[in-house]
C-alpha cells in the first residue's frame, strides 16, 4: 500500500476526505501519515474478491469504518449470502437492516435472547424479506415467533432447520410448532428439518385451518425428530399433499405402525425412508466417527447421516424423472432405515427389502440378534453398505466393527475357485458393513454373533467373501481371534483398542501363531479351515508389546503392510530386527510410540525403499 508522508504544516482536516486516513507515528508526537484507501479506488470486482477472504465478523465491522465503505460493502450482495450469528458476536444483529436485503441464509447458532428477538424484529419488519434459508441453532426461540417469521418468508423461504446441536440430556424441553402448523404457515418450503431431544409440540387454532396441512405442498426434503411422539394420522394426511417427497426420516410413533404398510402409502418418488422408534433420537440416523476417544462421555461426533438431505440428489432425482417420463417407471428406495426387534419386525425388514432389492442401495437396521439374522439378511441384500445398530443414543462405551466383503458369482465350487483366483484381474462388487454397539453390555454375545454371520453368506448364486475387518474400542480376547483365523479370506485387518480396554497380549500371540501357519502344511494335514492371508495389518494401544514380538511379525510370509500405533513398550532395536529380517514386508508405519526415535524410523524408511529397489532389479 503507497504510504504518502504529510510535510506540511497547514493540511487540512483527514476527515473532510472520506478517500484517505490517517494515523500517528508515534502515539504522542510525531507527524500524520496519509495511506490511500484502496476501497475507493479499487474496482468493484476487486473489491469484492478480497473482501470475500475476510469473516463474517470482520465484514461487519467493515460497515463501521466510514460511510464510503458502507456505500460500497452494501452494493456486493456476495459478501452477504450467508450469515451465521452467536453469542460471541450477538452485536451484528443491530446492523441487519443495512444488508439485510442480500442475505439468502441466516443461522442463527447458539443464540442467546438478544439475538432471538433482534432477528425476529429485523425478519418482521421487512429487513431480511429475501431469505432462502433460515436455521435455528438455539434454545432460546418461541414457537409462535417461528411460526411468524416463516408466515412472512412463505414467498422466498425454501428450506427450515430447527436444531440443537449440543449435549441435550440435561436440557428442557423445547416448545414447537406442529408440523401441519409450520407448513400452512409457510407452503414454499422444500426442505425442513427438525433435530431436538425432546419438544412440546403446540397446536394453534388462531385461524381455522391452521393445523390443516395445504394442498400442493412442495417439501422434497422432511427430516423429522422434534423429541415427542408423531401420529400415523399426522402423517398420512401429509403423504397425501406432499408428492415431491424423496427423504423422509421421522421419530417415534405414538402407536405401533407397520413399515411396510406406511412404505405402501408413500409417494413413487420417494428415496429415502427412515423411520425411528427411539422417541428421543434427535436425529435419526448417525454417523459415528472411528477414531479413539477414551472421553465415555463426549458426543461430539454423533451426527445425522443427512447423504440423502442435499440439493445434488435432487437435481439428480429430477433427471431421473425427466427420463423416465416416457418409460412410466416408478422410482423405489435407493435407502432405508427400520427397526427389527421381534419376528414381525424381521419378516416386514425381509418384506421391505425384496420390494426394493434393486434400488436399495444402504440399509440401516436398528436390532438385537434374538431376533435377526445377518446371513439371511446378507442373502437377500444387493446393496453397498449395511449399517447394524442398537438403538441407544448415549452409550457409556461403543464399539464399532467395520468389515468390507466381497461378492463372487457361484456356478459350481470349481468356477468359484477360478473367481476368487481371478479376482484381481475383475473387479467384484463390494459390501461395507458398519455395526456399532455398547461394549461393557453386549461385548461378549455381539462380537461371536458378527463373525458367525460373516461366515455364513452364502446362496445358490453367489457368495460374500471377507476382504477387509476393522475393530475400534473393541475387547478382542483369544476367543475371537480364533473365529478371526478361520476367515480365509481375510486379506486386512485392523485391531484399535482404547487405554481403558488395551489388547491382551495374549490375543496378540495368538494371531501371529495362527497367521504363521504354512497355508501348504495345513493342507497337508487336511483342516478343514485355512489360515487367512494378512497382507495389512494395524495394531493400536497394545500393552505389552515387546520386541521380542514385533520380531515375529516377520515370520508371517505374506505379511506386506504393518501399521503400530500407540505401542509404548516397543523400541527402536525392535524394529530395526524387523527390517533387517527376511520377511515380505514393504511398508511399516510406528505412529505414536514414545520409545521409536526419527532416526529409526528414517532407517526403516531407507531399509525398505531400498528392499523395494533391489526387488525391481
Amino acid at each position: 500500500m503507497n504510504e504518502i508522508t504529510n510535510t506540511t504544516n497547514n493540511s487540512s482536516d483527514p476527515k473532510d476526505d472520506e478517500d484517505e486516513y490517517y494515523d500517528t507515528e508515534d502515539e504522542s508526537y510525531g507527524p500524520l501519515r496519509k495511506r490511500i484507501d484502496f476501497i475507493t479506488h479499487l474496482p468493484y470486482e476487486v473489491v469484492d474478491m478480497i473482501l470475500s477472504e475476510l469473516s463474517t465478523v470482520e465484514l461487519f465491522e467493515c460497515l463501521e469504518v466510514s460511510p464510503t465503505w458502507l456505500d460500497i460493502l452494501q452494493k456486493l450482495p456476495n459478501l452477504w449470502y450467508e450469515v451465521t450469528v452467536d453469542d460471541e458476536n450477538y452485536t451484528m444483529v443491530d446492523q441487519l437492516s443495512l444488508i439485510g436485503k442480500h442475505i439468502r441464509k441466516y443461522r442463527i447458532y447458539n443464540g442467546c435472547q438478544e439475538i432471538h428477538d433482534g432477528s425476529v424484529t429485523e425478519i418482521l419488519c421487512g429487513s431480511m424479506n429475501h431469505l432462502e434459508s433460515l436455521a435455528w441453532d438455539c434454545s432460546d426461540f418461541i414457537d409462535r415467533d417461528v411460526l411468524n417469521c416463516i408466515r412472512h418468508l412463505q414467498g422466498s423461504l425454501t428450506e427450515l432447520e430447527i436444531v440443537y446441536t449440543h449435549d441435550t440430556r440435561y436440557v428442557l424441553p423445547f416448545n414447537i410448532p406442529n408440523l401441519s402448523s409450520i407448513l400452512h404457515a409457510c407452503p414454499t418450503l422444500k426442505r425442513l428439518e427438525v433435530s431436538l431431544h425432546d419438544s412440546n409440540i403446540t397446536q394453534y387454532s388462531d385461524k381455522p385451518g391452521d393445523n390443516e396441512v395445504p394442498d400442493n405442498v412442495k417439501l422434497t426434503h422432511l427430516h423429522w425428530h422434534p423429541g415427542a411422539y408423531t401420529t400415523i394420522e399426522e402423517l398420512e394426511k401429509l403423504l397425501v399433499v406432499c408428492p415431491l417427497l424423496l427423504y423422509m426420516s421421522i421419530g417415534s410413533f405414538e402407536d405401533s405402525v407397520s413399515i411396510l404398510a406406511f412404505r405402501s402409502q408413500c409417494p413413487p418418488k420417494l428415496r429415502y425412508l427412515h423411520l425411528d422408534v427411539n422417541k428421543h433420537s434427535k436425529s435419526g440416523l448417525y454417523s459415528y466417527s472411528s477414531n479413539n476417544n477414551d472421553n465415555d462421555n463426549n458426543h461430539d461426533d454423533i451426527k445425522p447421516n443427512n447423504d440423502f438431505f442435499t440439493k445434488e440428489e435432487e437435481e439428480e432425482e429430477r433427471r431421473m424423472t425427466i427420463k423416465n417420463n416416457n418409460k412410466n417407471v416408478q422410482n423405489k428406495l435407493e435407502s432405508l432405515s427400520a427397526k427389527c426387534y421381534n419376528q414381525v419386525d424381521w419378516e416386514e425388514l425381509l418384506n421391505l427389502i425384496r420390494m426394493d432389492q434393486k434400488s436399495l442401495k444402504d440399509l440401516t437396521v436398528c436390532h438385537n440378534e434374538s431376533s435377526f439374522d445377518l446371513t439371511t439378511l446378507l442373502d437377500i441384500f444387493q446393496g453397498s453398505f449395511l449399517s447394524l445398530r442398537y438403538s441407544y443414543i448415549y452409550w457409556r462405551s461403543r464399539g464399532f466393527i467395520h468389515a468390507t466383503l466381497n461378492k463372487y458369482i457361484v456356478i459350481d465350487n470349481q468356477q468359484e475357485k477360478i473367481q476368487e483366483r481371478n479376482s484381481d484381474k475383475k473387479k467384484q462388487q463390494q459390501l461395507t458393513i458398519q455395526s456399532e454397539f455398547e461394549t461393557s453390555t453386549y461385548q461378549q454375545r455381539h462380537l461371536p454373533w458378527f463373525i458367525e454371520g460373516l461366515r455364513g453368506t452364502h446362496s445358490r448364486s453367489f457368495s460374500w467373501k471377507v476382504s477387509k475387518l476393522k475393530f475400534c474400542d473393541c475387547i478382542i480376547n483369544t476367543t475371537y481371534i480364533q473365529s478371526l483365523l478361520e476367515l480365509s479370506t481375510l486379506e486386512e485387518l485392523s485391531i484399535t483398542t482404547s487405554k481403558r480396554d488395551p489388547l491382551e497380549i495374549e490375543a496378540l500371540t495368538a494371531l501371529i501363531d495362527g497367521l504363521c501357519v504354512s497355508r501348504r502344511r495345513q493342507q497337508q494335514q487336511q483342516q478343514q479351515t485355512i489360515a487367512p492371508r494378512i497382507r495389512r495389518l494395524c495394531l493400536g494401544s497394545v500393552t505389552g508389546l515387546t520386541d521380542g514380538i514385533v520380531a515375529r511379525f516377520a515370520e508371517i510370509n505374506e505379511l506386506k503392510d504393518l501399521t503400530l500405533m500407540k505401542c509404548n513398550d516397543i523400541t527402536d532395536q525392535g524394529i530395526i530386527h524387523l527390517v533387517d529380517s527376511e520377511s515380505s514386508l514393504e511398508k511399516l508405519s510406528v505412529l505414536e510410540c514414545k520409545n521409536i526415535t526419527s532416526e529409526a524410523k528414517e532407517y526403516i524408511k531407507e531399509k525398505l525403499d531400498q528392499r523395494e529397489y533391489q526387488q525391481k532389479q
